[in-house]
């Protein structure tokens, strides 16, 4: 295992295997992006500069292609680490099912609190969300948009109250 030093006191962990073919590329550079720091470098690619992510990088030298529509996590969250042992390399339709749904403050589908003590029943179909109407409390607004959502969607629609 060795460590590659980045810039702003970052630095990347990488395998012994890996160490050569990485420093070829050039300089890296540690980013913070919303998912925690990376390592990236940016290369020359005919008249092109392509950023490079060091975790991508290493996903595609295990894999021994590019990358096509893959996903590259690393197990221990943290994308300094980029040991072969940490890499992890999924396709999309797995990472999917794997996503939490937020949960809804109010716990009605279709309702938003506004200002004060008012609620709005929204429901979004045709690629627009609408308002259907304010109310005092969240149920009345949850019974607001079952009726529009049963219109709107009829048998595959999504209730509050089924």
């Amino acid at each position: 295992m060795k460590v590659i030093l980045l810039n702003k006191d970052k630095s990347a962990l990488l395998d012994d295997e890996d160490c050569e073919s990485i420093g070829q590329l050039g300089n890296w550079k540690a980013k913070k992006t919303d998912r925690g720091w990376c390592a990236y470098t940016i290369v020359q690619r005919d008249k092109f500069r392509v950023t490079l992510w060091m975790h991508n990088v290493v996903a595609e030298a295990i894999l021994g292609r590019k990358l096509n529509k893959e996903v590259v996590l690393n197990k221990n969250l943290d994308k300094l680490d980029n040991r072969r042992e940490n890499v992890e390399i999924r396709d999309p339709a797995s990472i999917k099912k794997q996503r939490k749904v937020p949960k809804r403050k109010n716990h009605y589908r279709g309702v938003q609190k506004l200002n004060g003590y008012r609620y709005a029943a929204v429901i979004t179909y045709d690629g627009k969300t609408r308002c259907i109407g304010y109310y005092s409390s969240p149920r009345e607004a949850a019974k607001a948009y079952d009726k529009k959502a049963k219109e709107v969607y009829g048998e595959f629609s999504k209730l509050n109250f089924p």
